[in-house]
């Protein structure tokens, strides 16, 4: 099924704007906006992809230092995309920083769709940001790197 196009993602990010009490949520010439979720402790960056008509959703785990042992727990959660709710990680080397990232197809996608992506988006990055900075960093990789199932809602 074929995504939405340009004008059609404007008006939902305008909703969304709208419904977040952001008069000015707009996206840039790039097809990008921003968000900071309570008081800058989560950023979040939504990205219209032109080529699938979907959204990308794209949030740093900025208060984790990568390790081999986060490094290994984070990416093995990618497998089937379970612990992660559809998340991928991925690792900025040039910023040394972990991410998390969704992809939202554009067809059929309304503002409470996109709301619900980007709630879980908040709650998987805060609870992973929180997991695994709670490793020990020195710690050898173990064969078996634990899931860790998230759960979570809208933080105000």
């Amino acid at each position: 099924m074929i995504g939405i196009d340009r004008a059609n993602a404007d008006l939902l990010i305008a909703e969304i704007g709208s419904k977040l009490g952001i008069a000015d949520l707009t996206l840039d010439t790039r097809g990008e906006t921003g968000l900071a979720i309570d008081n800058g402790a989560i950023t979040l960056r939504i990205a219209f992809d032109d080529a699938t008509g979907g959204y990308d959703i794209l949030v740093p785990l900025s208060g984790v230092e990568p390790s081999p042992t986060r490094l290994q727990h984070a990416l093995s959660a990618n497998f089937c995309w379970r612990p992660t709710m559809g998340g991928t990680f991925g690792l900025d080397r040039a910023r040394n920083e972990l991410s998390l990232r969704w992809h939202c197809p554009g067809a059929d996608l309304d503002a409470a769709g996109l709301l619900r992506a980007l709630d879980d988006a908040v709650a998987q990055a805060d609870a992973w940001t929180t997991a695994l900075a709670a490793m020990d960093p020195a710690m050898p990789a173990s064969a078996d790197a634990a899931r860790t199932p998230m759960d979570g809602g809208l933080r105000g």
